[in-house]
């Protein structure tokens, strides 16, 4: 007999190509920028001072998914950076398995915010179906010049680390178990 390993899929990328884009449901009150002060990195941010602004991904597994883990970062500036501040910045990371049904994985805001996003073990959340949807929840409350709201973002990326991906979900499904050789018996349980 012969063991063969779980069906696996891995989605891993940054924002400096498009392989994010085939997932993209719906980008409402977001977008992506790429600022031009700090270094050029690039992330999503709202872009409606006050108002939460979303972006939706969905991913489709070949089989069903038995185990799933999720990293997926975000970013809100803490009082400790520089200004400017925006006290009222959030940022939220949800999943769920259809779409309709969310479960909050991580909040950051101002003043308890910094860098989050995972890696979380999603597996109670989308085990048994095919699919993932992940949301990013942004909101700030300050519309600055230059490069606009910046102080919530996901998958910020960095060009001078482009190897490093800001994203990553892994799927595995069912143990497909051992397989028995043409013409063999199962051994009897003892």
């Amino acid at each position: 007999a012969a063991w063969r390993m779980p069906p696996y899929r891995e989605s891993a990328f940054n924002l400096l190509n498009d392989a994010l884009q085939p997932h993209v449901v719906s980008l409402e009150g977001v977008e992506l920028t790429t600022e031009r002060n700090a270094g050029s990195s690039t992330f999503f941010r709202p872009t409606v001072p006050g108002q939460e602004g979303s972006i939706v991904l969905r991913f489709e597994a070949p089989f069903e998914i038995r185990a799933a883990t999720l990293l997926a970062t975000m970013a809100v500036w803490t009082t400790g950076d520089p200004f400017p501040y925006d006290p009222r910045a959030k940022a939220a990371l949800d999943v769920s398995p259809d779409g309709e049904r969310w479960t909050t994985l991580d909040t950051r805001e101002a003043n308890r915010g910094g860098f989050g996003g995972g890696p979380f073990d999603i597996r109670e959340i989308v085990a048994g179906g095919r699919e993932v949807w992940v949301r990013a929840r942004l909101t700030a409350s300050r519309s600055w010049p230059e490069d606009g709201l910046i102080y919530a973002q996901f998958l910020r990326t960095d060009p001078q680390r482009p190897e490093e991906k800001t994203f990553r979900l892994t799927l595995s499904g069912p143990d497909p178990g051992a397989t028995l050789p043409p013409g063999g018996t199962p051994a009897a349980d003892h």
